[in-house]
């Protein structure tokens, strides 16, 4: 398969897999959820310049990251369901496009169509674009964690190109934000780990 082939159906997913995280997306699902609303009124006290590292919020607490993130989303965008949940939405079709990115390079382009059609038209991934919840970028920041450490090291005993300690930095500005915005993050760390 062309590389310019393979572009072009990568396009045509992930438009198909927008078109399935956007459709009516301020009415389904129905309302915030709790874990919706938390991060809402957390990013609302953001808004109001008392940022924190990390929110107690009942028993349970909160990294700060992605309610600032929201809040400064929603400062600029507006407020409201649609725009609440439009962060997540753009971090699904960023996880969308790292996975291909992701497959491409470790199997060739029709894996990395396959994961990238399967992942457009999956039920948990689209549900998770859909909510506006922390979580929402966990499958984003775990495809750019494998991608960068496959960038980093050989892959099939080809020798490394390009310079590796400016993806090792990258790898590991991006685990550092990662562990500010969920806890889920820290398998991500166990992967690079091993």
């Amino acid at each position: 398969m062309s590389n310019r082939l393979a572009f072009w159906i990568a396009v045509l997913v992930l438009l198909a897999g927008a078109f399935l995280r956007f459709y009516q997306l301020s009415s389904l699902p129905p309302g915030l959820n709790e874990a919706e609303i938390v991060d809402a009124r957390i990013s609302e006290t953001v808004r109001q310049g008392r940022p924190e590292i990390f929110f107690r919020v009942g028993d349970h607490g909160r990294e700060g990251t992605y309610p600032a993130l929201l809040a400064s989303f929603t400062t600029t965008v507006g407020g409201g369901v649609l725009t609440t949940r439009l962060l997540s939405v753009f971090a699904g079709m960023l996880a969308m496009a790292a996975v291909y990115a992701l497959g491409k390079r470790l199997y060739g382009a029709p894996s990395g169509l396959a994961a990238l059609a399967l992942m457009a038209v999956s039920m948990l991934p689209i549900v998770l674009s859909r909510a506006a919840v922390a979580e929402s970028l966990t499958p984003f920041l775990t495809a750019m964690t494998i991608l960068l450490l496959s960038r980093a090291y050989p892959i099939f005993g080809k020798p490394q190109t390009g310079e590796s300690t400016v993806t090792f930095a990258m790898l590991g500005s991006l685990l550092g934000l990662s562990f500010y915005i969920t806890p889920a993050a820290f398998t991500n760390a166990l992967t690079a780990a091993i």
